[in-house]
């Protein structure tokens, strides 16, 4: 067992790893449904924020093992799949702010007990959970200020469609 092993500690980073798959799992099935429904820059936007939770999962799982846990990642958690852009949004909103508070704990946690190295690498994921909150907030507000069809529109690569007609 590693120095900085905690019970409760391993088993929080286990939560926030199921939390981070669960995450590219949602996120990867929103990007079909946009890339379905025509919106592919909306499509490609969800791929890389799926990507982006691969790598924290990734991250967690390697900082579990580094202090002696073992990983309990084989479960995912449910999602909506909502039938429309603006619901895919607040999903994705709603997921990134209870990920935020989730980590702000695992934070205080991690301090707690002492292992300031794990309370480094969430703080780091933190940031960029930030910037995903961030993103989605600037979408959601565009789409208020311009209404759904222009929003829409504007995810829509016509540069793809040309290349597909040639």
């Amino acid at each position: 067992m590693r120095k900085f092993y905690n019970e409760q500690l391993a088993s929080e980073l286990n939560q926030r790893a199921v939390e981070e798959l669960s995450a590219v799992h949602q996120y990867t099935t929103y990007a079909q449904i946009c890339g379905n429904w025509g919106y592919n820059v909306l499509q490609h936007e969800f791929q890389e924020y799926a990507l982006q939770e691969l790598h924290h999962a990734q991250e967690l799982m390697e900082r579990i093992l580094y202090i002696g846990g073992q990983l309990e990642t084989n479960r995912l958690e449910p999602f909506q799949i909502p039938s429309n852009a603006t619901g895919l949004l607040m999903e994705f909103d709603a997921a990134e702010a209870d990920a935020i508070e989730n980590y702000n704990r695992t934070i205080q946690l991690s301090e707690q007990v002492g292992d300031y190295g794990t309370a480094e690498l969430i703080r780091h994921i933190l940031s960029e959970e930030e910037g995903h909150k961030l993103w989605v907030q600037r979408q959601l507000d565009q789409l208020e200020h311009v209404g759904l069809d222009n929003y829409l529109t504007l995810k829509v690569d016509n540069e793809e469609e040309d290349e597909e007609e040639d």
